[in-house]
């Protein structure tokens, strides 16, 4: 079939077709029909196709013995040599090529395979002979660096073989990895921690690093190998210097970076702070079998920070939580309605164990929380809830007495809200008809949460009774009304839902049950607060101070840190139990005390004052050494202008002095100045001055003079033209400047040996050294006549001309002997030295005078 997309074949008279499908062609495939030959029983005809490449080979058999009936080659013929390949990679004088590259082509037309050349050779032959391949990619190997490698791609078919371009490419330099930098910790650190990880910055070009690591200041204790930036050095001691270097390596070879140190700090003798301990959530029941609490998280060098809860009224049940790395504990396992106490301690990675924390009680609840979710039987159940479908009052079987008065079948699930609890509900008042839902509980006061509505509709006025508490509905139709933390109490055994008379199609969600707790009324401990780190000064202007943690369990606990004396600032409530009061006057007093409260408000008594005095301002203004903001600059011969870098003080205003320190004539200092600019003036041109700059605060306290800058007037160029050559050249030099290009011309009006013109011009301002260039006078420039008699007047017009004279008058005559038209005579001679542009005067002939011929006819 054309271009291989099916074959038919006979066998026996019956007619197989087979097809490549879409185009694809057909390698070698059987194919055939079973069918009945009259006389050999059941058997099965079928064609064995087999294509290598242009030879196609047909054979017909018969089974089940395989019988080959007739089997011929067909070959077909390939129209055309194979095109040449094309589009090499890497491209054609390609550089910096990896040494790692293969190579590849785009196959030719009609290319059955390729001859591939490769080598160093710029004329690839036999001896760069790599084989022949079908595929279009070759592996050359791991290439040299710096080499320019040749190759072709030979193209073949049966018809022939066409010779490749050469190509070549030259492969990348050795390309060593860059140096490790940026160690952690730090070169040359000291109190580094005993645990934690070496690291550092990656240089360019790197596959992996060896570290060597070790007390040695040469480190060769091998640490390890990594292809990361960070590896681990182990347990290190205290108060030892550790000495360590990373080497960067890739397949060229390995750049050693620097060797760093640094010191560990010395043994850890000290507990975890906050020591003692503190709870910053107090221990808080749960349910009627857990308590749960978190620690304040402990601080220490030595990581990592334990926790011991030790639960220590020995009640029932009461277990401690034995050392363990997290600051939160549950005691599980406990008796209801009983009152635990705990105590919370802290120890670091090296045992330094701290004080218990002040007890801290809780009592679990007599009662766990009811979670119900209002639903049609068949919707999932909220996590935690359990399910009411409607019906009538009864045990439930999951421990439970609960339902309706009568069946309730108005159950709801609206595929609406993504919370579950909010998309289903059951209706308490539908159609006339009302209904009342209970629980079966014990007496006593409990907290309820409980929502009514529909996500869907907003066609109920919510009014309900529970246990006798009315819940309106605040604003009549909506989707949701929300009730939480409301306080009911049962006197019968049963909690009852029930609707008021005046609502319409009221629905109920849910409804959660918990035991009631009492109101916190009670401030944070300690009460009054206290300071764990007293009020102290940190510099002339701000003072800190840290508060004992706070305990509550209506946390989180805030803190006031009020200034009592000295002027200073509040911090107003704040999460945070430190405080850095700033900005305050240097060598003041100021006192302060810290308060507690928590989520509830209930705000306990402050602490005692606490005093502390800022430090006084004994420091100059920064920066020390002053420094110049603009650097001293010549404005104009005369004047030099400077900025100071503005000085910063707590004891202001800043006062600067600018020392004019060269001592050349003419330079000032600025005496003590507010301003940080400053121009010295009346100076001396073409001069150098140097300065300095110092500042003192309001206090005098004065810091060190700047380094010193120069900056150097300019010299004014005198004006020298129309002054004899020696004389201008004087004049430059003692004007410091220097006597630069001379250029000579001609000139009518300049006498010879005077400057005619000079760069810069007179008066400029230019900096010392500077070149001027003069044109001196050659006076005016004189020429030599041209002898032009006896040439013809064009001629001798031309020559005069030519050499910058002017032709003059021009006046004619007969001549016996000089032809008409040539010159006679000329004035100037030719000869004669002239000033250039003087006229030279010429006489023409017009040939010999013609004479009347008398008429002597006749005449004797």
């Amino acid at each position: 079939g054309h271009n291989h997309n099916y074959v038919r074949c006979v066998v026996d008279g019956i007619t197989h077709i087979t097809t490549g499908g879409g185009g694809a062609p057909l390698d070698a495939v059987d194919f055939g029909m079973p069918y009945v030959v009259a006389g050999e029983g059941n058997t099965l005809s079928y064609c064995k196709i087999d294509v290598q490449g242009y030879d196609l080979t047909f054979t017909a058999v018969r089974s089940p013995e395989n019988t080959v009936i007739e089997s011929f080659t067909l070959h077909h013929e390939v129209p055309n040599p194979p095109d040449p390949a094309t589009n090499p990679d890497p491209a054609d004088l390609a550089t910096d090529v990896s040494i790692f590259a293969d190579i590849s082509w785009d196959a030719g037309a009609y290319a059955v395979s390729h001859d591939v050349y490769f080598g160093t050779d710029p004329t690839p032959d036999a001896g760069e002979f790599m084989g022949n391949q079908t595929g279009t990619t070759y592996d050359p190997g791991t290439l040299s660096t710096s080499t320019t490698y040749y190759w072709a791609i030979d193209e073949v078919n049966p018809v022939g073989t066409t010779t490749g371009s050469v190509w070549s490419f030259t492969t990348q330099d050795p390309t060593y990895p860059g140096a490790p930098s940026g160690p952690d910790p730090a070169n040359g650190i000291t109190d580094v921690g005993l645990t934690g990880m070496l690291s550092w910055t990656a240089g360019a070009d790197t596959d992996d690093y060896d570290v060597y690591f070790g007390t040695n200041p040469t480190p060769t204790d091998w640490l390890g190998n990594t292809s990361n930036t960070t590896i681990d050095p182990g347990a290190l001691s205290a108060s030892t210097t550790y000495y360590w270097q990373v080497v960067a390596n890739n397949y060229f070879g390995s750049t050693a970076g620097p060797i760093w140190e640094f010191t560990t700090m010395p043994p850890d003798l000290t507990a975890p702070t906050p020591d003692p301990a503190t709870f910053a959530s107090a221990p808080a029941a749960i349910s009627s079998s857990e308590i749960t609490m978190t620690a304040t998280t402990g601080s220490d060098p030595t990581g990592p920070v334990e926790y011991y809860f030790d639960e220590v009224s020995g009640n029932a049940g009461g277990s401690d939580s034995g050392w363990q790395t997290s600051a939160s504990y549950t005691d599980t396992g406990l008796v209801s309605a009983t009152q635990y106490t705990y105590t919370v301690t802290m120890r670091d990675g090296v045992g330094n164990e701290g004080g218990a924390s002040a007890p801290s009680n809780a009592t679990t609840f007599d009662f766990d929380p009811i979670f119900i979710n209002f639903q049609p039987a068949a919707s999932p159940v909220p996590s935690g809830y359990l399910a009411d479908d409607g019906s009538v009052y009864g045990d439930r079987g999951n421990g439970y007495t609960y339902g309706w008065d009568t069946l309730n079948a108005e159950t709801r699930d609206r595929g609406i809200d993504t919370d579950q609890r909010y998309d289903t509900l059951n209706h308490l008042q539908k159609s006339g008809a009302s209904h009342t839902w209970e629980i079966e509980i014990d007496n006593g006061t409990y907290d309820i949460d409980v929502v009514f509505g529909d996500p869907g509709y907003t066609d109920q006025v919510n009014h309900m009774n529970v246990e006798g508490v009315l819940l309106n509905d605040p604003d009549g139709q909506d989707n949701f009304d929300e009730h939480f933390g409301v306080t009911v109490v049962v006197s019968d055994g049963r909690l009852t839902v029930s609707h008021q008379g005046s609502a319409v199609n009221s629905k109920i969600c849910y409804i959660d049950i918990y035991a009631y707790i009492p109101p916190d009324v009670d401030p944070p401990t300690p009460n009054p607060a206290t300071f764990a780190v007293a009020p102290a000064a940190d510099s002339e202007t701000a003072i800190s101070m840290t508060a004992t943690i706070g305990s509550d369990v209506s946390g989180p606990v805030e803190y006031l840190f009020t200034c009592t004396a000295g002027g200073g600032n509040d911090s107003g409530w704040q999460t945070s139990d430190s405080y850095t009061d700033s900005g305050l006057s240097p060598g003041t007093q100021y006192c302060y005390t810290v308060t507690m409260r928590d989520s509830y408000g209930n705000t306990g008594t402050a602490s005692t004052p606490s005093c502390a005095t800022t430090d006084a301002d004994i420091n100059p203004p920064t920066p020390n050494p002053a420094t110049f903001a603009l650097a001293p600059s010549a404005d104009s011969d005369t004047t030099i202008s400077m900025m100071a870098t503005t000085g910063s003080d707590v004891s202001g205003p800043v006062q600067y002095y600018f020392d004019e320190i060269s001592g050349n004539p003419g330079g000032t200092d600025s005496g003590w100045q507010s301003s940080t600019s400053y121009a010295d003036t009346g100076l001396t041109g073409s001069t150098e001055y140097t300065y300095t700059v110092q500042m003192r605060d309001s206090l005098l306290n004065t810091g060190i003079v700047s380094g010193a800058l120069s900056a150097t007037t300019p010299a004014i160029v005198p004006d020298v033209t129309g002054q004899a050559q020696a004389t201008a050249e004087s004049n430059i030099v003692a004007a410091n400047l220097v006597v630069g290009t001379v250029t000579t011309s001609y000139s009518f009006v300049v006498p010879a040996g005077d400057v005619i013109s000079q760069n810069p011009t007179g008066g400029a301002s230019v900096p010392p050294g500077t070149s001027v260039d003069i044109e001196v006078s050659l006076g005016v420039e004189m020429v030599t006549v041209p002898d032009v008699v006896g040439l013809a007047q064009a001629t001798a017009e031309s020559d005069i001309v030519a050499v910058g004279l002017v032709v003059g008058t021009v006046t004619t005559s007969y001549s016996e002997t000089v032809p008409a038209g040539d010159v006679i005579s000329q004035n100037p001679a030719g000869g004669a030295s002239v000033e250039i542009a003087s006229s030279v005067d010429i006489e023409v002939s017009l040939g010999v005078e013609p004479v009347t011929v008398p008429d002597v006819v006749g005449l004797a």
